[in-house]
């Protein structure tokens, strides 16, 4: 009987032990994906929001579309900004350059926006940076990368993340379809 006890204790234990090593690794690989990064890989998103494609462009998606927020009418509305903006390599930093477009998409229900259906109020603009050129850039700072907007005087931690975003305008807008 009271090897019983010994063998029950130590199973308990044992599979205590292999709970604990599987929480520790989890956690592990959970701050491992957080971690700012040393350096930026095309095709890889960051911060859930931006990624940079082979060919040098910065492309932004920034998802607001269950954010309803009330417009100048009043009225609620959820919204998508996608952007693709030129960057420059200088050493090992990122510089924003050249022309920024930027493709905005309106929704009006929430159940609209689940299902990709824009409002017809879809813009489609062209911005020239000629001005914020240096302005914003991607750099790295002690062996780390950050989103530097030295305008607002604003310094982001870049993290790796696993969000899906689209390298192309077409792409993009191929999940949508207008109302």
């Amino acid at each position: 009987m009271r090897k019983i006890k010994k063998i029950r204790l130590f199973l308990w234990i044992f599979v205590f032990g292999l709970n604990l090593i599987a929480c520790q690794k989890l956690i592990l690989h959970y701050f491992e994906q957080i971690k700012p990064v040393d350096q930026l890989v095309m095709n890889q998103s960051y911060n859930d929001l931006f990624m940079i494609n082979k060919k040098n462009q910065l492309i932004v998606l920034e998802d607001y579309r269950y954010d309803f927020v009330k417009d100048t009418k009043g009225e609620e509305k959820g919204h998508i900004i996608f952007s693709i903006q030129s960057l420059e390599k200088k050493g090992e930093d990122w510089i924003l350059k050249g022309e920024s477009k930027m493709i905005f998409l309106v929704f009006n229900a929430i159940a609209d926006a689940k299902r990709n259906i824009y409002d017809p109020v879809y813009s489609n603009l062209t911005l020239s940076n000629r001005k914020l050129t240096n302005v914003a850039k991607l750099k790295k700072i002690n062996n780390q990368y950050y989103f530097v907007d030295s305008l607002n005087k604003k310094r982001i931690e870049i993290k790796k993340s696993n969000k899906k975003i689209p390298s192309s305008v077409e792409e993009f807008l191929s999940d949508f379809k207008e109302k």
